[in-house]
Order: C-alpha cells, then structure tokens, then sequence
C-alpha cells in the first residue's frame, strides 16, 4: 500500500519507519528543508532535575 506521511518530526519518523518497515511504500513531507529539527537528546547527570 502506498502511504503519505505528512510531517517529518518524531512521530511522522516514527510512523514511516513502522509503515515501511511492515511492507508499505512511504512518502514522507515536510515544510522545511531539515528533516525531524525539534528533535534532540539530552544526557542528566547525578542530581540533576528536569525545570520544564
């Protein structure tokens, strides 16, 4: 089946991972040129609290 994904943040990555990884052809799109660029990572350290 072939399947638009609309958005390339972390759950559009996500989803089009899933859907191809269970067969289906995926097209992925995005507005901007950077694919998933609000994702990141963040290490804590001992002690360290999360403010947000």
């Amino acid at each position: 089946m072939k399947v638009t994904v609309v958005g390339a943040g972390i759950m559009g990555m996500s989803v089009a991972w899933a859907l191809e990884r269970d067969g289906h052809q995926v097209s992925v799109y995005e507005q901007t040129q950077i694919l998933s660029r609000n994702t990141g990572s963040r290490e804590w350290g001992v002690g360290e609290k999360s403010v947000s």
